[in-house]
């Protein structure tokens, strides 16, 4: 398990970010398992991690939506264009 920076996560795209959720959510019920051997450490690590990403996700999307409500995107097209520019 790897500590993940927020820059590190910003750079992710949309899908990336999903699935690092998922591995995450996978090592975060094996670490409980093993938590009287391992303790809480990569417990918590897991949980932190996961937070973060859900985080940007938020942010990233709210990103979008106000940019969309204040006009300055024309349409749906031009948010995907958005969001795949970012994700290169």
């Amino acid at each position: 398990m790897s500590k993940l920076k927020t820059s590190e996560i910003r750079k992710m795209g949309s899908g990336e970010r999903h699935k690092r959720i998922s591995e995450m959510k996978m090592e975060l019920i094996k670490a409980r398992a093993n938590a009287s051997k391992s303790g809480n450490a990569k417990i918590r690590e897991a949980k932190k991690v996961i937070a973060r990403i859900l985080t940007i996700n938020k942010s990233l999307e709210g990103e979008l939506k106000n940019k969309e409500q204040n006009g300055s995107l024309a349409s749906k097209k031009t948010v995907l264009k958005m969001e795949k520019e970012r994700n290169t």
